[in-house]
Formats: structure tokens, C-alpha cells, sequence
């Protein structure tokens, strides 16, 4: 079983991380009604990267303790890193669709008059 005190060590150290997700949350909720569509993808990006640090350092190694079973060193970094890249890449990819969304980028007259 992994230690307690290791668990709530990786949430700690997370902090930094969590206060910049939350802030960026407020800051998008605070903007919301210039380009609700957008920043609903960002707040959704932004929610899925919280959780997935704030819940994942529990339910990972019981998952890998206890659910299947890896008992191999290779095989736990391999489903660890699997775990975490899979919603993160998901979450970047809502970022980076909204970033980069050509289809609804607004000309520079519809600028001139928000």
C-alpha cells in the first residue's frame, strides 16, 4: 500500500499549480459573457486539469495496488504515466482548440465595437 504521507507530500507540492488553475477559473467565469462559447472549453479544460491533480495521487496507486495488480516497476510507470497524459492531453487539447479556432475568430471590426 503507498504511504499516506507520500500522497498528501504530492498534494501539497501542488499547490502552486492548483491556486494558478483556480485563478485562471475566476478569471475565465469573470469573462465569461464576452465569448461564452470559448470560455466554457477553457473552464471545462481547466476543471478537468483540477481534478486530475487533485484526485488522481488518490485513487492511482489503489488503483494500481490493488485493481490490476501491477507489481512490476515498467509496468507502473507505464500505466502511471498513462493515467495522467490521457486527461491531460484531453484538457490541452480544449485549450488548445479554443486558442487556435479559426472557425470563430472574430474580425478585427467585431473587436473594435466589444
Amino acid at each position: 500500500m503507498t504511504d499516506v504521507t507520500l500522497i498528501f507530500a504530492d498534494l501539497a507540492g501542488a499547490a502552486p499549480l492548483v491556486m494558478v488553475l483556480l485563478g485562471a477559473a475566476v478569471f475565465a467565469m469573470s469573462r465569461v459573457s464576452h465569448d461564452p462559447r470559448r470560455m466554457v472549453r477553457v473552464l471545462i479544460a481547466i476543471g478537468i486539469l483540477l481534478f486530475v491533480r487533485l484526485s488522481f495521487p488518490l485513487v492511482i496507486p489503489l488503483l494500481l495496488n490493488d485493481v490490476i495488480g501491477a507489481r512490476e516497476v515498467q509496468v507502473r510507470v507505464l500505466w502511471n504515466a498513462l493515467f495522467y497524459s490521457v486527461p491531460n492531453s484531453i484538457a490541452l487539447g480544449l485549450l488548445f482548440w479554443t486558442i487556435f479556432d479559426v472557425g470563430r475568430a472574430r474580425s478585427a471590426e467585431e473587436m473594435t465595437r466589444a
